[in-house]
């Protein structure tokens, strides 16, 4: 079974596509859940068993404002519990050129990743 976002670091041989990526927003569609994330190129240390390789990682930072914290002082601002989720798109995703430019909501990503509901050959 294919699979197209990973927990874990997947290390890509880079090509120019792939660099392209770095900096995009992206908006990653699976079933009826639509997260707006952001994409991040990074190359492996070169001093490491991947070297010569990179890592394209989606990440999105949100707070919770249930849990939000009063601070103590009455002039600073409140402040909430920051999360980050992030994910690494695989080989799959992008030998099967899920990611694509979004063309219906642009204002949220500039590409789109399609997560097939139905398993891919």
């Amino acid at each position: 079974m294919k699979t197209y976002l990973s927990l874990n670091p997947v290390w890509l041989k880079p090509t120019a596509s792939i660099r392209a990526l770095d900096g995009k927003s992206i908006v990653i569609v699976e079933g009826q859940q639509r997260t707006p994330a952001h994409i991040r190129v990074s190359d492996a240390d070169p001093k490491s068993q991947h070297s010569g390789l990179c890592q394209v990682k989606v990440w999105q930072t949100s707070s919770d404002p249930m849990n939000v914290k009063w601070a103590d002082t009455g002039l600073t601002p409140p402040t909430a519990q920051a999360h980050q989720w992030e994910r690494y798109l695989t080989e799959d995703a992008l030998a099967l050129a899920l990611v694509h430019p979004n063309r219906d909501d642009s204002e949220y990503g500039e590409l789109l990743l399609e997560i097939p509901t139905e398993p891919q050959p």
